[in-house]
């Protein structure tokens, strides 16, 4: 990557292991697109199921549970293959937001 201007090429501080950090450039970087600070990540039990439940409850979901009525599925089979498919969400999920949760950026 180069640096079209002398003040992109300006240092703005030194990271951990002495090399200089380059300064952020305006047009690339602001607030909302900065990762969380440590003392923002306040990730619990309720905020998490409370992303579960948006996504599981949609459209998409419920056109797939129309869908299998449709096909001729009785009212069990259908809330059983929901509930392991929301199961199935619910993990993939946790597993894409571990990074997110430890280097503070923000994937949603």
């Amino acid at each position: 990557m180069q640096l079209n201007s002398s003040a992109e090429a300006t240092c703005s501080s030194i990271d951990t292991s002495g090399q200089p950090i380059p300064a952020l450039s305006a047009r690339l970087h602001n607030r909302d697109l900065a990762p969380t600070r440590i003392e923002g990540r306040k990730w619990g039990g309720y905020s998490i199921f409370a992303l579960w439940t948006n996504d599981v409850h949609n459209l998409a979901n419920y056109s797939f549970a129309m869908g299998l009525y449709a096909m001729g599925l009785g009212g069990w089979q259908i809330v059983m293959s929901l509930l392991v498919g929301a199961v199935f969400v619910y993990l993939l999920m946790n597993l894409s937001g571990y990074m997110g949760q430890k280097t503070g950026c923000r994937f949603r």
